[in-house]
């Protein structure tokens, strides 16, 4: 291999954008819910986080707010391990049918990550899938159906 090609190989290499470069594996969101109840004015989102990009085992994340006052945009949630954390672009009130969810990594030696994933009922053939009144207790009801699956950058 001539020396001008080794060099062309190093440069093409290191230019590439880093979250190319460490080839980063998709988050897995799995038993996602969220309920609106119907005679508090409360919220709950709960879910299992799976990071194939960390050594840390599973974790479960747990959002609670009043759905009469949205979780403001700047609000982040830390999980149970403390190693990952949730927080709602465009904020979370009481329509849990569409929001968009932000998965991201905090206090890692490797490297903060994050990805979004939009949550939306009213898209034809969505995992996301929602219900009135199911008990008299829940007002609204949402379960993503299967695995969510958020590609993450750095």
């Amino acid at each position: 291999m001539q020396l001008s090609t080794l060099f062309l190989l190093f440069f093409t290499t290191s230019a590439l954008p880093t979250s190319i470069q460490d080839d980063l594996q998709p988050l897995q969101i799995r038993n996602l819910t969220a309920r609106t109840l119907s005679d508090l004015d409360f919220g709950l989102l709960n879910m299992t986080l799976y990071d194939p990009n960390t050594s840390s085992a599973p974790t479960i994340c747990n959002v609670n707010w009043h759905p009469t006052r949205p979780v403001p945009t700047a609000t982040t949630v830390k999980c149970y391990d403390e190693v990952h954390a949730v927080s709602f672009p465009d904020g979370l009130g009481s329509h849990i049918d569409h929001f968009t969810l932000r998965v991201q990594t905090v206090n890692t030696s490797a490297g903060q990550t994050h990805g979004e994933v939009e949550l939306d009922a009213s898209v034809a053939g969505s995992h996301w899938v929602c219900r009135n009144a199911t008990t008299e207790f829940i007002k609204e009801e949402c379960t993503y159906t299967g695995i969510a699956e958020v590609e993450v950058e750095r």
